[in-house]
């Protein structure tokens, strides 16, 4: 009988490329499966946090530059 030496498995996935693509097909797969879920499940609150998060980073950044703006201006 022929002794078959152990490799680790991280060594043995370099000599093996099917299980790396396999393994990014199937994490890429279940990326896109969540969003699926995600936008069929709850469309109108993806939406909603989709819509309002740019425009609520974009007004509180000018409020708080034209309120520290204004402060500066009266001296305070």
């Amino acid at each position: 009988m022929m002794h078959i030496p152990f490799k680790p498995l991280s060594e043995r996935m370099l000599h093996e490329p099917f299980w790396l693509g396999l393994i990014t097909v199937t994490v890429v797969l279940g990326v896109i499966g969540l969003f699926w879920c995600a936008k069929r499940h709850f469309p109108e609150k993806l939406e909603k946090l989709l819509d309002e998060e740019p425009d609520r980073n974009r007004t509180g950044i000018n409020r708080q530059v034209h309120t520290m703006h204004a402060m500066t201006l009266l001296g305070i």
